[in-house]
């Protein structure tokens, strides 16, 4: 059937990841705590507890709350605003390569945006849970792992029943881009202290212009042609019904009514997307994003 034909073309048509890893020395960057001086790598547990001395319970949203319960989320959190963080020319080009490796269009942009500093000391974690959006541009983040001297401690992270798990490193900074909607958790750490930095990821851009001239949208705007010129079998009866009126892809990733548009696609979703509202516009069609409920 003309759908499943289309189906199967967008199938092939890109694959990206959901998250991704890079590593930057530690001289890469340099990070200035008010009231703990500048961090010296790796972390050093005198360090640690002048960072616990300055932060406080880390809270969590459920809803439209914000909570702070041990149970689900224990960990130390210093205020951004005493947070001075600078990059080397580096960080510039793992983002890029991030932007690349989760499948998002070669003129759009990931802009990080400081969230927070964490602080996990020996038996603190974080249950597994998604992220909230905190920007209309936001469509992941970025957890960057300082160096330091804990074991355990990792960040496992699931999307479409597969699982990575990532663990921070002693000599190096350790940096995992991953898309908003995945769920994501802290394991228990087992030794030492595992500080973090958490960024939000901005995106600016649109792929829209450069799927036009894709060699598929041909055949898929065929396939939609077909689809609503071919009137349907009714059920239980050999006569023909009208052709359809509507035509469902279902993506990959789950959005919000927040974050549901155009430019803000994840991963392999960005160029299906993309490659459908070319072949919609050839095929004379009528396309728009909606949230389904499964």
């Amino acid at each position: 059937m003309a759908r499943e034909r289309l189906a199967e073309l967008l199938d092939v048509s890109a694959a990206a990841a959901s998250s991704v890893y890079r590593k930057l020395s530690a001289t890469d960057l340099s990070v200035v705590v008010d009231g703990a001086g500048p961090l010296r790598f790796p972390v050093s547990d005198e360090q640690a507890v002048q960072l616990r001395g300055l932060g406080h319970r880390a809270r969590f949203g459920r809803g439209e709350q914000t909570l702070t319960d041990p149970e689900v989320r224990d960990t130390w959190e210093i205020p951004k605003e005493s947070v001075r963080v600078e990059w080397t020319e580096a960080f510039a080009a793992v983002l890029d390569g991030m932007r690349a490796e989760l499948g998002l269009p070669l003129h759009c942009e990931l802009t990080p945006e400081l969230h927070s500093i964490l602080l996990y000391e020996t038996g603190q974690f974080f249950v597994a849970h998604q992220d909230s959006e905190k920007d209309d541009a936001m469509v992941a983040t970025l957890v960057v792992t300082l160096p330091s001297a804990h074991t355990g401690g990792e960040l496992v992270i699931e999307h479409q029943g597969q699982t990575k798990k990532y663990r921070g490193l002693k000599t190096a900074v350790s940096l995992v881009a991953f898309y908003a909607d995945c769920r994501h958790q802290v394991v228990p750490v087992k030794t030492g202290n595992r500080v973090t930095l958490t960024y939000n990821l901005l995106l600016t851009g649109d792929g829209q212009d450069a799927a036009a001239e894709h060699p598929l949208v041909g055949d898929l705007a065929a396939c939609l042609h077909a689809h609503f010129t071919t009137p349907v079998v009714l059920p239980y009866s050999r006569r023909r019904g009208d052709p359809p009126a509507r035509l469902a892809y279902l993506l990959d990733h789950e959005y919000t009514a927040r974050g549901l548009s155009w430019s803000r696609l994840k991963g392999s979703d960005t160029a299906r997307g993309a490659l459908l509202r070319a072949a919609a516009e050839r095929a004379g069609c009528e396309i728009t994003l909606a949230l389904a409920e499964i």
